[in-house]
């Protein structure tokens, strides 16, 4: 008796990753609160998580700062644990990212601006370049191209307003 081996080798398992950031408070007085950034990200992190065709269930991380976070969205916290999640992506995977909060443009370069920033010091060390989020999402192993929506125009230099980025990185 002959018995034929075949081996099916299965479809590779896209894992979704994505991370939903909203800024209503600011440490510094200086940095004007906002109102509906915090809701605007739990509400996509809710439906990422919450759908079940989303396949996000288990990979969407969630960092909010309003008057009960208590300061979850800082520099710090936002590019480890960005960096964790592109790390742990694979080929297949998507990466999503997200942020609600203020931005700012200082000569040609975007930033984020964490819950911790120093608006006096718009420099790398207490804001995050866009660039640097770009230079994450593009080290990670999911390799579809990284696009960049801005939401609103970009604001004037050196001026701080309300800024929904999206970015991401996808199968």
């Amino acid at each position: 008796m002959n018995v034929r081996s075949t081996s099916h080798s299965a479809p590779p398992t896209v894992k979704r990753w994505a991370m939903s950031i909203g800024i209503n408070c600011y440490q510094n007085d200086r940095v004007p609160a906002l109102k509906y950034c915090a809701n605007d990200a739990r509400a996509l992190h809710d439906f990422l998580v919450k759908s079940q065709a989303s396949g996000y269930a288990r990979s969407a991380h969630l960092l909010v700062d309003d008057l009960a976070a208590g300061g979850a969205a800082t520099r710090l916290n936002t590019l480890k644990k960005l960096q964790g999640i592109a790390n742990q992506a694979h080929p297949d995977d998507m990466l999503l990212f997200y942020f609600a909060g203020h931005g700012r443009a200082v000569g040609q370069e975007l930033y984020l601006l964490p819950t911790d920033v120093e608006p006096d010091e718009m420099t790398a060390d207490t804001a995050i370049p866009l660039s640097r989020i770009k230079q994450i999402l593009e080290s990670s192993a999911a390799r579809m191209p990284l696009s960049l929506m801005p939401a609103m125009p970009i604001p004037p230099r050196s001026a701080i307003l309300p800024t929904r980025w999206v970015a991401s990185k996808a199968v």
